[in-house]
């Protein structure tokens, strides 16, 4: 694994999905040696966070339409732990 492939800050949620598709394909290509395969983990790992973060953030940002029992349409935040009907 090359040292420029590495990206600390990654520039988008999507890139950060594709480099980690990278690095699983690395992985488990088997051609790694030990201490690649540590680098790979540990960048593999960061991009993992980085990407649930990004994703909680959204979750925090949507919303969902709501009927109410008169009728009226209005938006709330959305909750995943509650099941919409």
């Amino acid at each position: 694994m090359s040292e420029k492939n590495e990206k600390k800050n990654p520039e988008n949620f999507e890139a950060a999905m594709r480099r980690l598709e990278v690095i699983v394909d690395e992985m488990e290509s088997g051609h790694l040696g030990l201490e690649d395969m540590i680098k790979a983990f540990e960048e593999g790992r960061g991009l993992a966070a980085y990407c649930g973060g990004q994703l909680a953030a959204i979750e925090k940002r949507i919303e969902m339409l709501v009927e109410s029992p008169d009728g009226q349409v209005s938006a709330a935040p959305f909750d995943k732990r509650e099941n919409p009907k």
